[in-house]
């Protein structure tokens, strides 16, 4: 499948920056501005926070599958950080998030 990537608008985050949190939802290719309207609110908030930083988003360009991946030291702090984002968007109903640390991972959905 073709990749649409938007890397001018994330800082790009190192792998050893430990705990990830895995972001996994559905969009349709109408709703890719909306997509790029959410990477941007979450950015903003991770860089205010200084706790983590959204990896280059994975996008299907067929609009089924996309990924955020965010690094940082606290998984739990930045689910706490990006939670609100995510409920508020439409976009994110049903996604599927997995906080991953050092005692291993667990998942929510967003409701």
């Amino acid at each position: 499948a073709l990749m649409l990537c938007t890397a001018s608008l994330v800082a790009v985050a190192s792998p050893q920056n430990g705990p990830t949190l895995s972001i996994h939802f559905e969009y349709n290719p109408e709703e890719y501005a909306d997509v790029r309207d959410l990477q941007k609110q979450l950015v903003k908030a991770l860089k205010r926070s200084g706790a983590g930083e959204l990896d280059e988003p994975e996008l299907h360009a067929d609009g089924n599958d996309g990924y955020f991946d965010i690094r940082g030291r606290d998984a739990e702090k930045l689910y706490r950080i990006v939670r609100p984002i995510l409920k508020s968007s439409p976009l994110m109903k049903g996604a599927e998030v997995t906080k991953m640390n050092s005692e291993g991972k667990t998942k929510s959905t967003i409701r």
